[in-house]
């Protein structure tokens, strides 16, 4: 009998473990425009590999993820800037980005090259390994632009280890620096705070002029 439950047990290990799942619901709240705005964010790891899906009032996202966190493939659909519509689908193959579809109202096909680096779509999602690991700084690609579908570096940056607050929890937390690379640094940066244990996505404030006041509060996983 004993045998026989090891054996089960045994068989059925990568079916549980293959059942991970959690969603993040939370509030990105902009207080200069006194406007919060609800988004979902599910995670699940099924088949050898990591899907993630975000829905908000602003649109629907996916990701297709290998298990270190690192893009394969997504899906995009929202309404921009004066309700100019965004739907493409992008595919990583051979370290490069292949993008097909429509951005602010406008048909675009376009390859892009990852130059080596990660690609990250949600980053809050997909940094764990780097928050685990011992490195300090990792430069990443991502997909963005204002007039058309651009590939993009940005960088994340370790801080210090901090006490944060999280939904009634006193949680030990990395506090971290993103930015833009280059030129680009200059006008944008923000702080992402992970849980130090296993790299969750914990707060998030952007510390520039022009985005003062955005803030993301987890209220559950």
């Amino acid at each position: 009998m004993k045998k026989n439950m090891i054996c089960f047990i045994l068989f059925f290990l990568p079916v549980i473990l293959s059942a991970e799942m959690f969603e993040y619901e939370y509030w990105f709240k902009i207080d200069d425009k006194e406007k919060t705005v609800k988004t979902t964010m599910r995670r699940e790891v099924k088949d050898g590999f990591i899907y993630i899906k975000s829905v908000s009032a602003w649109g629907t996202a996916t990701a297709k993820c290998g298990l270190d966190g690192e893009t394969l493939e997504t899906y995009q659909k929202s309404k921009g800037m004066k309700g100019k519509e965004t739907g493409y689908t992008a595919v990583k193959k051979d370290g490069k980005i292949y993008a097909k579809g429509k951005f602010m109202d406008k048909e675009f096909e376009k390859e892009i090259d990852t130059e080596g680096k990660p690609w990250f779509v949600f980053v809050e999602m997909q940094a764990a390994d780097f928050i685990k690991s011992d490195k300090e700084y990792m430069e990443f690609r991502f997909l963005g632009g204002r007039d058309g579908l651009d590939g993009n570096t940005m960088s994340i940056k370790k801080l210090e280890k901090q006490k944060v607050e999280v939904m009634g929890k006193t949680e030990e937390a990395w506090k971290t620096e993103w930015r833009m690379t280059g030129f680009f640094s200059l006008f944008w940066s923000a702080n992402h705070w992970f849980r130090a244990s296993d790299g969750m996505f914990l707060k998030y404030e952007c510390g520039m002029p022009e985005s003062k006041g955005k803030l993301v509060k987890i209220i559950k996983n």
